[in-house]
Order: structure tokens, then C-alpha cells, then sequence
């Protein structure tokens, strides 16, 4: 149904806009010759009526034929059929009220044309009604795809938070004191500084669950060639987050495999940076194997980390090629303990 036909209302609105269209019509019936405003007015106002209930068929048709699926022939071709109809209708309840009246039915050339002309006017304005109401679904969708991102993002949000407890809880029992604090991949159509302030907040909340027990989170920078669009892929963006976050016991977890396949100059950034670094871990590249088995000098990698003062502990997150222990053939026997760089097998 029609929207105007709703409520009562509506419908004395809609036809009181009608009433400038009556006094139109008496003008041009005088202009044409006619001589009696009395008679011209009492065929017209339920002429005028009767059409402007048929102007309102616009509406399904629009619907039917929206402007921007329907073809241009197809479109030509409708509203033409219904424009006839409809001026036709106006035409013959004028010619027959006029004969009921006992006036003569003059001018209907002209009710014709008028009866073309308003009809248009009123697809048109049904097209542009159309496109409104389009416009306003489309907003209250968005607004509604808005509201259930902010919720999953709060799930998210919790998830994560019950995520970090149940961390911090089990690096208690374990006697762990680093925990890696990822910091996700890009969202595409989001601001990157927008997307920053969130991690922000995160580490933040996260940094004072683990101060009290003595814990120290570590942000890693990870490369883009495995991990797609990820947030931190090199050394000057992952630091400059940390500056901004403040946070004592927030550092920079230095993945060598990563930051070789991103940036290069290993050593150089350690030596660089050790103070920054908690946590190394390594790989050669570009296979991510065992040392030894790719491109970098890990011994003057090593020397480098020693000449840095850096204290922690390396980590060795690679792809084992052959057995595991095989894997471990560059170490020396008992590498339990402090060893020297010397006696590596590299």
C-alpha cells in the first residue's frame, strides 16, 4: 500500500497539495476561453481528485522499474503506457462530469496535456521518494553493521582480557616472566593511528595486570611475506609504539628471522637497540632453518649481541631440517649453561 494511504491524515494532505493544482487548471480553462469559473471548478475538483488518487500508481510502477536495473527502452515504454492511461482517465472523468452537469466538455485537449505533464511529475518525484527511503535503509544498516562490530569487538575485547589473566596466571605457576603480546594485523577501511590507540589501550590494561607479578610483555615485529597485513613489521614502527605507550615492562621482542626478510642490518640494530630488547629469537633466512643453513653470519650476530650488553635470553624458533636434536649440531655438548662464542660450530 501506498504510504499516503496510511493514515487518514496523510490522505487530506495529499490532496489539499492538489488544491494549487485546481486553481492552476480554472486559470488556464479562462485563459483557453472558458467563461464560467463556477462550472470550470465543479468538473474539475473531482476530476482533480479522481486523478490525484491515479498519480499515486506511480509508486508500485516505480518500484517495479527502478531507475537503476530497468533498461532505457523498458522504462520508455512503461511509464509512456501509464502516463496515456492515466491522463486519458483524468480526461474522460472531466468529459463525463462536465455531460452529468449538463455543462459542455471543452478544452480536454488541454486537460490531456496537463494530465501528461503532472503525472511525470509525479514519477518523478515517487523515483526521488524511492531514492530517500533507499538512502535511509542503507544508513540504518550501516548504523546496525556498526552496532554489531562495536559488540563483537567488545566480545573481542573480553575474550582477550579473560585471555591475559589466564596467561599471566599460568606464567606465575611456570615461573615465566616474558609473555609475547601480539599486536594484530591492519584492518582495512580503519585509520592506522586509530587502529594504534586500540593497541595502546590494550597493552596498557594488559602492562598493569602484569606489573604486580613481576612480568614483562613483549611486543614482536613480524614480516608481512608470512603474515599478510600485520600491524608491526620493522624496528623503528615497533619502537615508536612503545615510546608513545610508556610503559616500563613493555619491550621489544627482536625476531632475527623477521627482521632479516623486513629490514636487513641485524647486528647494527641490535647493538642499537639491546637496551629496548627483552626477548631474541632466531632463525636463518630465508628458509627460516636452523643456523647455518641460509644467508646470515650468525657468528658476527652473536658477537654483536654480546658486545650489545644485551643479558636475556635467545630463543630458537626455526623449522628444524631433519631431526630436531640433528638441528642442534652447532651448539656445543653441554649448552646448558654460559657458553663461549668460540666454542659454537659455526
Amino acid at each position: 500500500m501506498h504510504p499516503i494511504l496510511a493514515t487518514r491524515g496523510r490522505i487530506l494532505l495529499y490532496l489539499a497539495c492538489w488544491v494549487p493544482v485546481l486553481a492552476l487548471l480554472d486559470y488556464l480553462m479562462r485563459a483557453s476561453g472558458s467563461t464560467s469559473w463556477v462550472q470550470d471548478t465543479a468538473v474539475l475538483a473531482p476530476a482533480c481528485i479522481l486523478f490525484a488518487f491515479a498519480c499515486l500508481s506511480a509508486w508500485p510502477i516505480c518500484r517495479v522499474r527502478p531507475l537503476r536495473l530497468a533498461g532505457a527502452a523498458m522504462l520508455v515504454g512503461t511509464w509512456a503506457a501509464a502516463t496515456v492511461a492515466a491522463s486519458a482517465l483524468f480526461t474522460a472523468a472531466a468529459w463525463a462530469l462536465a455531460r452529468i452537469e449538463g455543462y459542455s466538455a471543452a478544452h480536454l485537449d488541454l486537460l490531456f496535456g496537463v494530465g501528461v505533464l503532472l503525472y511525470l511529475l509525479s514519477a518523478g518525484l515517487h523515483y526521488a521518494a524511492l531514492s530517500g527511503e533507499a538512502s535511509r535503509e542503507a544508513s540504518v544498516a550501516v548504523a546496525e553493521a556498526q552496532t554489531l562490530a562495536r559488540d563483537a569487538e567488545l566480545q573481542l575485547t573480553v575474550e582477550l582480557a579473560r585471555g591475559a589473566v589466564a596467561g599471566e596466571e599460568l606464567a606465575q605457576r611456570v615461573g615465566c616472566t616474558h609473555l609475547n603480546a601480539l599486536g594484530g594485523k591492519r584492518r582495512v577501511g580503519e585509520p592506522l593511528e586509530a587502529q594504534l590507540e586500540r593497541v595502546r589501550e590494550n597493552l596498557r590494561w594488559a602492562a598493569e595486570q602484569a606489573r604486580g607479578s613481576g612480568i614483562t610483555l613483549l611486543l614482536e615485529a613480524l614480516n608481512e611475506w608470512e603474515n599478510g597485513p600485520y600491524l608491526f613489521t620493522n624496528t623503528r614502527d615497533t619502537l615508536a609504539l612503545l615510546d608513545s605507550l610508556g610503559e616500563p615492562n613493555v619491550k621489544f621482542q627482536y625476531d632475527v628471522y623477521h627482521m632479516q626478510r623486513m629490514e636487513g642490518n641485524i647486528a647494527a640494530t641490535i647493538a642499537a637497540h639491546a637496551a629496548r630488547i627483552a626477548h631474541i629469537q632466531i632463525a636463518d633466512s630465508p628458509g627460516r632453518n636452523q643456523p647455518g643453513t641460509g644467508e646470515l653470519r650468525f657468528p658476527f650476530i652473536f658477537e654483536a649481541i654480546a658486545a650489545s650488553g644485551y643479558a636475556g635470553a635467545i630463543g630458537l624458533e626455526y623449522h628444524p631440517l631433519g631431526a630436531s636434536e640433528a638441528t642442534f649440531g652447532w651448539l656445543p655438548d653441554d649448552r646448558r649453561g654460559s657458553v663461549a662464542l668460540d666454542a659454537l660450530r659455526l
